[in-house]
């Protein structure tokens, strides 16, 4: 069966998820931060880049994908090698724990007296 859209949220949800390889983009960045997923950003075009630096070097929730110079590939090594640090070492430990911080605030943030809840009212109103 091929589908062109499942439901991500609930996939990310799901207790055998250890980290979400992305694109990078805003909706599945979204949906990852809800879930308390890390992330392994590897970005096509767009924002998807601006994303990618404030999810690796801000945020820190997220690992960098190297490209092959001057391409959009990436290499199975650099996959695996990215998974693995995500997976078991130090760092991936402190993203993990990152994320989860994250989430816990995006939770409150669209609770019911939640900045992000009250700011979408306030334009509604406006």
């Amino acid at each position: 069966v091929i589908k062109s859209w499942v439901p991500q949220t609930a996939i990310l949800a799901h207790e055998a998820v250890g980290a979400f390889v992305t694109h990078c983009g805003w909706n599945s960045t979204l949906e990852a931060v809800c879930t308390g997923v890390p992330l392994i950003a590897c970005p096509l075009f767009a924002e998807q880049r601006v994303n990618r630096v404030v999810l690796v070097e801000e945020a820190r929730v997220a690992l960098p994908m190297e490209e092959q110079q001057g391409t959009w590939f990436v290499r199975s090594d650099e996959i695996e090698r990215r998974v693995r640090e995500i997976m078991e070492s130090e760092e991936g430990v402190a993203v993990r724990k990152r994320m989860l911080d994250m989430k816990s605030k995006a939770k409150i943030a669209i609770g019911e007296d939640g900045s992000s809840t009250l700011a979408l009212a306030r334009l509604i109103e406006s």
